[in-house]
């Protein structure tokens, strides 16, 4: 599980609380389910503002490369849309990417050059302009509420919340929207119709088909709070209480048994009974409602939404191609690798005729 956390100095020192369990746990969740109500209102014209101004750059420059664009889009939306922040999109982006890769961390935490380091300082500098926004203090209210008084453990769960589930999420998603895009043309053609007629809504297809094939979140790891038996269709299996598991969801969504040609993209199967059953979003069911005493992703549906606007002003707006395929890894799965490998240059970006 080492590789699997990140450095206690880049938390604050507060265990996230995404690992937390029973009344914390739900606390934490229940403010940042609020949050995100309270923020609803101006989920899309924010995300249509920032948008617009990241594919003004991208327009002008003619070609360019998706990865990074992708990565300051997402948080330049995310800090607008929850803290009405300006922040530094690449010292961010650069942070959270290698949030795991602080390795040898013994190394890391000694050596005053290393990425560790600056990590630190932009963490440092990006909670103090949490603590300083306007919105942290509406948020430090609905905490109180919770029973959560910690002002600073508090802006330091919104920043991994936001750098770490939003942000590493987000982006993952988004290049490898881009990436099925770019080489499934018809289906491609199919989504711009019907996003034309019926709106965003009618993303939803290719979006969950999308996360089927490269699911944000590839490992959940947990600890057995009892003994149970684990019933499955390969076996039944007895855990021991206190024994470490880690799930690995595209087995789960690229099993044979479920689904056939699990490596074809299809759309058309979202609607199935197979792929409603099989699809997990972080230690829920795609389709389950988002709850304080569960362990599922609290902002799940906001990244649909988020996801469908994305796509939606990709498809009807732009035109572009890729110099090459999209591809993403299929053996030796690690941490933080659902997006597509390396980068997503084009030939060219620009605007639609249509």
């Amino acid at each position: 599980f080492g590789p699997a956390t990140v450095p206690d100095e880049l938390t604050g020192g507060v265990t996230p609380s995404v690992f937390l369990n029973g009344d914390d746990h739900a606390a934490y969740k229940t403010v940042y389910a609020q949050i995100i109500a309270a923020r609803q209102p101006d989920l899309m014209a924010t995300f249509h503002r920032v948008f617009d101004r990241h594919a003004a750059t991208w327009t002008a420059a003619q070609r360019i490369d998706f990865a990074p664009c992708i990565e300051q889009l997402c948080i330049d939306f995310l800090f607008e849309w929850l803290f009405d922040l300006r922040v530094d999109p690449v010292d961010l982006a650069d942070t959270y990417n290698a949030i795991f890769a602080h390795m040898p961390r013994a190394w890391a935490r000694a050596n005053p050059f290393s990425k560790f380091h600056k990590s630190r300082k932009i963490q440092t500098k990006t909670i103090a302009a949490i603590q300083g926004s306007a919105m942290f203090q509406d948020y430090v209210g609905l905490a109180k509420d919770q029973g959560i008084t910690d002002q600073d453990a508090l802006a330091e769960q919104l920043l991994f919340l936001t750098g770490m589930n939003g942000y590493l999420g987000l982006q993952s998603l988004f290049k490898s929207l881009v990436g099925e895009m770019s080489q499934n043309l018809q289906d491609t053609d199919d989504l711009r119709n019907a996003v034309t007629t019926q709106g965003p809504r009618a993303a939803a297809g290719f979006i969950k088909e999308t996360l089927r094939l490269h699911p944000p979140v590839f490992f959940l790891y947990g600890v057995a709070a009892d003994d149970f038996a684990l019933a499955s269709t390969s076996g039944h299996f007895q855990i021991t209480k206190g024994e470490r598991l880690m799930g690995v969801v595209p087995f789960v969504q690229q099993d044979p048994e479920i689904f056939d040609d699990p490596l074809v993209f299809d759309p058309a199967r979202a609607s199935t009974a197979a792929t409603q059953s099989a699809m997990i979003w972080a230690h829920a069911r795609h389709d389950d409602p988002v709850t304080a005493q569960d362990h599922g992703c609290v902002g799940k549906d906001a990244a649909l939404q988020i996801a469908a606007l994305f796509a939606t002003r990709l498809v009807t707006q732009y035109d572009w191609r890729l110099m090459r395929p999209a591809t993403w890894p299929t053996r030796g799965y690690t941490l933080n690798i659902a997006a597509p490998l390396g980068k997503l240059e084009t030939r060219y970006f620009k605007r639609a005729a249509r």
